[in-house]
């Protein structure tokens, strides 16, 4: 009894969430029930019947999963002792050992947090480092005499009076021009460091010494529960930076590259870190990243989206690119939109197509009727079509837009890399657009904005928020090393979800997005010789993009450009029958094979994060 519960529990959620993955724009649904309903029962079907069963009888808490909390996890780190006798061990073994300067700036608001934050740079075990306090007339003789208890010396201990008015900013940079390490800290009062932060940070550097600026992951310390919403943050994200600092401003800066930018700017009195991130992205993006909680922060709600703004802002102006900084569609954040050069350059947007001549007719006279950036040709690929309806509209609109529409034949058998590589040798466009037929545009200025980023010189492909039918979240980026090899983010939120620090909503830099509407430069497609023809139907454009990261670009994922898109409506879903699931799993091996090291370790995607979700939670530890 409890197996049939089991089964009909598994095949209704199946039911729920990939109805509209299999179906087609006005199928009965009684139809596309029955081909689900084969699907599981054919071989291919049944082993993903069984890999979804545990994920989805779990989160309906039919089966338990004994699974330590965050709190419990971090708690159960090795102690002091063992850390300290690792690291000391390592340390000894690093060629560059550099002097690190910690700075904190007290204020009498934050007064209960100073002992735990002395306390913190005490216990450091790397111990290269000086600790210089900034701290007011009412502070002083505290600071000095927790600084005694814990056995600070003259040379380790500076204590910089400070007045009670003035900025931390100021504050800070006087400390700064202080120190004398190679590499400068900023704590804030309320922050604790871990007891390996600085050691992990000198490893890194060891091994990138190029670095100016090293971050690491974070979490929140409260008093009452404990450890909680770790920050599992993802690489250097050029795009992503500009719209929200998710770097937090407990970072490791070269204090020669902090001389250069002269220091932190005191026009922000909140947001100088986060200018001086910016500053290092504009200096060869030499900035890193150490995948551990180093920090531990208090939740004082401090939000100054207000100043970001303005740091972004000139950042912009900085740069010499004209944009604008826009509020995020659901958040405090914001997300830039780039001005476009007066001269438009042409995009060719190319489209692929096999008969289905009402779907492809919703994506074109959607594109032709909202798109408000006119410098563009349609590419038609025509992959073996045989309806009288294709021909008509071949015909029919080709007599309409003479200019902008022309159908070129591809008379081989389905290839989605081929097909994009002949489209591509056929454009005349500075820019190529990949674009699903079964898609439909629903704003006037998604490419106009989609162009905005592609003209940047470190962009490689852009991609858009792409929603099922019901409005559900079908592509937010894609992340490696989740399920078989990838999957897309965010699958079946809710669009405007504020999800794992609202990364749903804004720009962010991801290691692939979807071919199903993906704009790219037509000289870098050809500097890394296009799509590899070897991947057939699937992987195709996560190789393109894996490729276009190794050359040194940077893909981006823009929330404010949304589309409908019903998946795989022409040629079915890859897991509809037994002949394209073995297809299917020809192309994953072909893709694990020439791209395990990103498919291990996704730069864009934390290692603590899951390897089975797509919603960015933390990976499933076991109890013991």
């Amino acid at each position: 009894m409890v197996l049939v519960i089991y089964v009909f529990a598994v095949i209704a959620q199946l039911m729920k969430k990939n109805i509209h993955k299999i179906s087609s724009p006005g199928e009965p649904l009684l139809v596309t029930i029955a081909k689900l309903g084969l699907f599981l029962f054919t071989r291919p079907g049944l082993f993903f019947l069984k890999k979804k069963a545990k994920q989805i009888l779990i989160e309906a808490k039919i089966l338990r999963e004994h699974r330590l909390t965050y709190h419990n996890w971090i708690k159960q780190q090795k102690a002091y002792d063992v850390v300290k006798g690792e690291d000391e061990t390592i340390i000894k073994n690093l060629s560059y050992q550099p002097k690190i300067s910690v700075v904190i700036i007290f204020k009498e608001s934050v007064e209960p947090y100073l002992q735990d934050a002395i306390a913190s740079a005490y216990s450091q075990v790397y111990t290269n480092y000086e600790l210089l306090t900034g701290v007011p007339a009412a502070l002083e003789s505290e600071v000095q005499w927790f600084a005694e208890q814990f056995g600070f010396n003259a040379g380790v201990l500076k204590i910089i009076p400070i007045k009670d008015n003035v900025a931390s900013v100021n504050a800070v940079n006087m400390a700064a021009s202080m120190a004398s390490g190679d590499y400068i800290l900023v704590l804030d009062p309320e922050y604790k460091l871990t007891r390996n932060c600085l050691s992990e940070f000198v490893r890194h550097l060891n091994e990138f010494p190029d670095d100016n600026v090293v971050y690491c992951d974070s979490d929140i310390i409260n008093d009452i529960e404990g450890y909680e919403q770790p920050f599992f943050k993802p690489g250097w994200s050029p795009d992503g930076i500009m719209s929200r600092n998710y770097i937090g401003n407990t970072v490791l800066i070269r204090l020669s590259f902090l001389k250069q930018v002269h220091f932190f700017d005191d026009r922000y009195l909140y947001e100088y870190v986060y200018d001086v991130l910016l500053k290092a992205g504009e200096r060869d993006n030499r900035v890193g990243h150490v995948a551990n909680v180093l920090v531990h922060s208090r939740d004082l709600n401090k939000l100054h989206s207000g100043e970001a703004a303005l740091v972004v802002a000139a950042a912009l102006k900085r740069r010499n690119t004209p944009g604008q900084v826009e509020a995020a569609t659901a958040g405090s954040d914001f997300n830039v939109v780039y001005r476009l050069p007066e001269q438009e350059e042409m995009v060719s947007i190319i489209i692929p197509t096999k008969d289905n001549t009402a779907l492809l007719k919703t994506t074109i006279d959607s594109l032709i009727k909202l798109t408000e950036y006119k410098n563009y040709e349609i590419v038609l690929l025509d992959n073996n079509s045989s309806s009288i309806e294709f021909q008509n509209f071949v015909k029919e609109y080709t007599n309409l837009h003479p200019v902008i529409f022309r159908c070129v034949e591809a008379k081989f058998s389905f290839n989605f890399a081929r097909l994009m590589n002949l489209g591509a040798a056929l454009s005349r466009g500075r820019y190529l657009l990949m674009l699903n037929n079964d898609v439909e545009i629903i704003s006037k200025d998604w490419l106009s904005i989609m162009v905005g980023y592609a003209q940047r010189q470190q962009t490689g492909a852009v991609g858009a928020q792409l929603l099922f039918p019901g409005g559900t979240v079908q592509h937010a980026g894609i992340v490696l090393g989740v399920g078989e090899a990838s999957a897309h983010a965010f699958m079946n939120f809710k669009q405007g979800d504020q999800v794992h620090f609202n990364y749903l909503n804004v720009v962010n830099n991801y290691s692939a997005i979807t071919a199903a509407c993906l704009l790219v430069r037509k000289d870098i497609f050809d500097e890394v010789e296009g799509m590899d023809e070897n991947l057939v139907v699937e992987y195709n454009d996560i190789d393109f993009c894996l490729k276009l990261i190794q050359k040194g670009y940077f893909n981006v994922y823009l929330p404010m450009v949304v589309l409908y898109h019903y998946e795989s409506a022409t040629r079915g879903h890859p897991f509809k029958s037994s002949a394209s699931w073995k297809r299917h799993e020809k192309d994953l091996a072909t893709f694990r094979i020439k791209w395990d090291s990103y498919i291990q370790r996704d730069p864009f995607y934390n290692q603590n994060l899951s390897n089975e979700y797509t919603d960015f939670r933390q990976k499933n530890r076991m109890k013991a």
